[in-house]
């Protein structure tokens, strides 16, 4: 926290992207943050916590805002290219 507050204040950083490596994992199909080896690809969110999710994902977003870090983008995903 402290290298993104410095790169959004201090270096003036224009663009800054804040991904997720998982969702919290009480929102998760098997209560892990990851995906077994070999599995398909698919999201391991379970449906009925999307909503959940995205609250999550925004009040994350208001914290940093209030520390004075804009994120210009949010992947709710590992793989922000997806």
């Amino acid at each position: 926290q402290w290298f993104l507050k410095a790169a959004a204040t201090t270096w003036q950083v224009p663009c800054i992207i804040g991904f997720v490596n998982s969702p919290p994992v009480l929102y998760t199909q098997k209560n892990l943050g990851f995906r077994d080896f070999g599995t398909p690809m698919a999201t391991i969110l379970k449906a009925p916590y999307v909503g959940h999710y995205a609250r999550f994902l925004a009040d994350v977003v208001e914290h940093f805002e209030g520390e004075g870090v804009h994120f210009n983008y949010i992947s709710p995903v590992n793989e922000p290219q997806w």
